[in-house]
């Protein structure tokens, strides 16, 4: 019998992401309530983290909660908005902006095996109220964002996004790909745990090269409870605009 060899300097054909996948899925229910409304919704999802091979879109992790109680706080604004949510992993900020716009939303992802579980999703939230839509987004694919553009000529008016800068080498893609699908005069709603001051700096730093300008938002405007605000205390919510010559 023949020894198997391998190459030491190819190790991707030695190993699968597949191998690390955890697929162990269960439905969880979200409800968010203001002003007599509530918004519920349910999702598929891990009940604890898997970070390898960056699927850490399988679960939920606190700046979503923060985003969904903003986008709950400004729904008036939102309700004839058209949005889309970058990085949407499992997904609970896009559904919930699908049921509060009348135009709805559109949710995006780029790992194949994260889309598979928003795909499974997005038909779970198939039901009168929602418009919401999913399709694969890469960043640093032009083809990929074409296609979106393809799709929504009109781009959008507000765009999305929670916790999709945990890797600093990800800001400049997704800014890039924020301002080619942004509309005239759209905002980028960014919220995020900060992990480093010096990764803040970076993402305010090419935000502004890039040619936006962002406003900060203190989360005690729409949490009132003491204690979440204390669990909540590194988690910063950030509004982002184009300047009007830099718009495309």
């Amino acid at each position: 019998m023949e020894n198997e060899t391998f190459d030491e300097d190819q190790p991707e054909e030695c190993f699968s992401a597949n191998l690390f996948v955890d697929k162990s899925y269960v439905k969880r229910n979200f409800s968010f309530d203001k002003d007599d409304k509530t918004f519920s919704f349910d999702v598929m999802l891990l009940e604890s983290a898997a970070t390898d091979y960056d699927l850490t879109g399988q679960v939920i992790w606190p700046a979503a909660v923060v985003l969904c109680r903003y986008l709950i706080q400004n729904q008036d604004w939102l309700r004839d908005k058209s949005i889309l949510e970058v990085g949407s992993g499992v997904g609970i900020c896009g559904f919930l902006a699908a049921l509060i716009s009348e135009r709805g939303c559109l949710l995006t992802d780029s790992i194949d095996v994260v889309m598979d579980l928003l795909i499974q999703n997005v038909a779970l939230n198939q039901v009168p109220g929602s418009k919401c839509a999913g399709m694969k987004l890469d960043w640093t694919d032009s083809d990929s964002i074409q296609n979106v553009l393809v799709a929504y000529p009109n781009k959008f008016d507000v765009i999305i996004g929670s916790d999709v800068v945990f890797w600093q080498v990800n800001i400049i893609p997704l800014l890039n790909t924020v301002k080619a699908l942004i509309a005239p005069k759209g905002k980028f709603i960014l919220c995020y745990q900060s992990r480093a001051t010096q990764s803040d700096a970076y993402l305010l730093q090419k935000s502004e090269e890039i040619g936006f300008t962002h406003t900060s938002v203190s989360l005690s405007n729409f949490i009132t409870n003491t204690d979440e605000l204390e669990l909540k205390k590194h988690v910063m919510l950030l509004v982002f605009q184009l300047n009007d010559s830099v718009q495309t």
